[in-house]
């Protein structure tokens, strides 16, 4: 059936594998390769495959994504070859991929077999079933668990503490901006930091929900009085349910109370994805370091469901009814007009949060990889489980 969807995509009535040949077993077409071959021991394939345990490249090559109907003479002469002899070589004992049935052909497109492309491939074919089997397979975690490969992301992740991601020090001025979770990324440092015995200051330069513990009084010594009996402190000036930021005069004071000043600078309306409009966000001058929030939730949603949404839709060249997608959040957060915005010499950090599934992963991750060739600094988080 997939056979014949991929047939007609193309502008031809030719059939080049039938399922009544595939399972009668006197055609050419009889049996399934394996794409990613049972012994994959070539060098060619260990730069994508080496890296993973025996038991892992075993769930890979039996994952749906990576077979492949294929004729018998041809499964048996393309064996263990590489990706690209599988795809193009043409001799007279020897047909590739290229020259073959339509599955085949899609498969050449990929243009080479690494693991994101066999689950690609893999949750195509899930996605076909869903849809023209009239079958329920929930969501894409459940099919990434279905076809055994839950385990692909986390290989490329190194866990690290917040701290040791940032690489805090004594007397770092941290400024937090973006959206999609600030104030837990706020949280999570402090608590950190209090572990490791540090005195910490919590304050803005915008505006913050107050807690119940927060000190509103322009009081030097009462910050520091609270800094010596609780090791951080949560303070600014009172704004009904909010506390506000102080003046720069006195946060130069009292930021040197404290080892680690922690300082929301941004707001977003408890939106995900944000765009700063002219005077966002709000860095001081001793700030040294910054770190810039993406709540991966905004992925795929419209615009105008995000914070700035025109200024965002004009920087993108898009309408705002236009979904957000990955290479759009690239673009905003290697930018001086989005997330690197007044930075100056500062240290530069990206946190992509909310990342909560499977799918999420896949694509904070691409995310990641992207800005990483730009030298950019990113972390992969999820605060779900942590408060």
């Amino acid at each position: 059936e997939y056979e014949e969807f991929l047939r007609s995509k193309t502008k031809t009535d030719r059939i080049k594998l039938r399922w009544e040949e595939f399972i009668e077993d006197y055609t050419e077409h009889a049996t399934i390769e394996h794409i990613l071959p049972q012994n994959s021991t070539r060098k060619e394939w260990g730069s994508f495959y080496g890296k993973f345990t025996s038991g892992e490249r075993k769930k890979m090559i039996n994952s749906l994504g990576n077979l492949l109907p294929l004729s018998k003479a041809k499964n048996s002469s393309l064996q263990n070859k590489s990706f690209l002899d599988k795809c193009n070589v043409c001799t007279d004992k020897l047909i590739g991929y290229k020259y073959g049935s339509y599955s085949e052909i899609e498969v050449v497109n990929y243009g080479d077999w690494n693991p994101e492309n066999l689950l690609d491939r893999g949750l195509k074919l899930l996605n076909f079933m869903e849809k023209n089997w009239g079958i329920n397979l929930r969501n894409d975690d459940f099919k990434i668990q279905m076809l055994g490969l839950g385990f692909l992301f986390k290989k490329k992740l190194i866990n690290k503490s917040i701290v040791e991601y940032l690489q805090v020090k004594n007397q770092d001025i941290i400024s937090i901006s973006g959206a999609g979770g600030k104030t837990s990324s706020i949280k999570l440092l402090a608590k950190n930091l209090m572990c490791e015995h540090k005195k910490v200051l919590i304050t803005t330069t915008t505006k913050m929900f107050k807690t119940a513990d927060a000190i509103t009084i322009r009081d030097k010594n009462l910050l520091k009085q609270k800094l010596k009996q609780q090791n951080w402190v949560f303070t600014g000036q009172d704004y009904g349910k909010k506390i506000s930021s102080w003046d720069e005069e006195f946060l130069r004071e009292i930021v040197s109370l404290a080892d680690i000043t922690l300082i929301e600078a941004d707001g977003a309306k408890r939106l995900p994805f944000k765009f700063p409009k002219q005077k966002e966000p709000v860095y001081i001058s001793s700030s040294n370091k910054v770190v810039y929030i993406v709540g991966m939730s905004a992925l795929n949603q419209p615009l105008k469901s995000l914070c700035r949404a025109e200024l965002l839709a004009k920087f993108l060249q898009k309408q705002v009814n236009e979904n957000l997608t990955k290479n759009d959040i690239i673009k905003v957060i290697s930018s001086e007009q989005g997330a690197r915005k007044d930075i100056g010499k500062r240290e530069f950090f990206v946190i992509l949060n909310q990342v909560d599934t499977l799918l999420a992963l896949k694509e904070a991750i691409f995310i990641a990889e992207k800005l990483t060739e730009c030298k950019i600094k990113v972390a992969i988080s999820s605060y779900r489980n942590e408060f």
